[in-house]
């Protein structure tokens, strides 16, 4: 038995011995998917295979399929409480010594270098930006935290059923489905296609010269989360409820601004391990903590964005094949060259044309 390079779950390129590395603790999705087709097409997305578990553990890929120089952050030292033993009996739990008692769980490699870029968040197709102003829905929370009132569902309405009313602008109805709205103006529908996202909402009303809630500008420096709908973290752990029910809440239910203010949601696409949120209850006050808890969320939307599963690293030759390695470095470097250069003409001729 010897050394050996293990695989970066998002590159494909190897990750070798001392290496800045994230592992990502995963658990089994208890959800069963038969896949068939070429493409995996799900509502769970990265998460179609393997949950998140915990936050990231990082340190120094060891060469023998582990971390070492684990960095010891609050988050780590809460998994340490909760489980009773030290992170680093964890990382060798996950990556192959079992430990009793402790749930079967996989893991995924990833280059630091790689993590940090997705934890920032990448542009959408359409050049815009990783806020919520971009690629939130325009969800019926979202609506109520607007200013509008919904009423009960109309039945005689099949699908847009939930009528919404602004008290400044009387003369709008927004007909919701719960994720997105469609418009009638003065008694007629406006719009032929929905209203899905907040520029969207934004560009109508302004179309019309109507009012438009200042609450919806604050949307372009929020998380894209379908975010800041119910109320306030603090409220929320305030309130005479148990332990157990706030910990059924789950992190997936938090949406997180990026100045690392918490607001509760209850419908998520963060299908996160039920678990997740119970290691971290003590931290939520502690900025540096939300911070990343914001990043792992960008990291997790950013693996939707570029095609990418959550899965354990695939590990082949023992040794690791450096030459192969550095081969494919090379080809994916070639390909990647002329796919930037092939879209910055592509801006440059849209830039001109504009």
């Amino acid at each position: 038995m010897g050394s050996f390079n293990v695989s970066c779950g998002v590159s494909r390129l190897s990750i070798g011995p001392g290496t800045p590395t994230v592992l990502i603790p995963l658990k089994q999705h208890e959800d069963k998917f038969n896949m068939s087709g070429a493409n995996i097409v799900s509502n769970y997305g990265p998460m179609e295979f393997f949950i998140p578990y915990t936050l990231p553990i990082v340190g120094e890929y060891d060469d023998y399929g582990s971390l070492e120089n684990i960095k010891k952050i609050p988050a780590t030292k809460a998994l340490e409480r909760h489980f009773g033993f030290p992170i680093e009996e964890l990382v060798e739990h996950i990556t192959g010594d079992p430990k009793p008692k402790v749930p079967e769980l996989s893991g995924m490699f990833v280059h630091k270098t790689i993590y940090d870029a997705l934890a920032e968040g990448f542009p959408d197709e359409f050049g815009h930006g990783n806020t919520a102003w971009f690629q939130s829905d325009v969800t019926v929370h979202l609506v109520r935290s607007l200013g509008f009132t919904v009423t009960e569902p109309k039945p005689e309405r099949e699908r847009y059923s939930l009528k919404c009313v602004h008290p400044k602008i009387p003369e709008l109805v927004l007909w919701s489905d719960g994720t997105w709205v469609e418009t009638e103006y003065r008694g007629k529908k406006v719009n032929n296609t929905g209203i899905y996202h907040p520029y969207n909402l934004f560009a109508f009303l302004t179309k019309l010269k109507l009012y438009i809630p200042p609450q919806l500008l604050k949307l372009k420096g929020v998380l894209p989360t379908d975010v800041d709908y119910a109320c306030d973290l603090e409220q929320y752990l305030s309130r005479k409820i148990t332990p157990d029910s706030r910990i059924r809440g789950c992190l997936n239910e938090l949406s997180l601004h990026r100045d690392g203010s918490f607001y509760l949601y209850k419908e998520s696409s963060m299908d996160f391990d039920k678990r997740f949120y119970q290691y971290y209850e003590r931290l939520f006050s502690d900025p540096t903590f939300r911070r990343e808890v914001v990043a792992y969320h960008t990291f997790i939307g950013s693996l939707h964005n570029v095609n990418t599963l959550l899965m354990p690293s695939y590990n082949g030759m023992q040794c690791g094949n450096v030459h192969a390695s550095q081969a494919l470095a090379k080809t994916v470097l070639d390909i990647a060259t002329a796919a930037v250069k092939e879209r910055d003409d592509l801006d440059a001729e849209d830039a001109e044309e504009e």
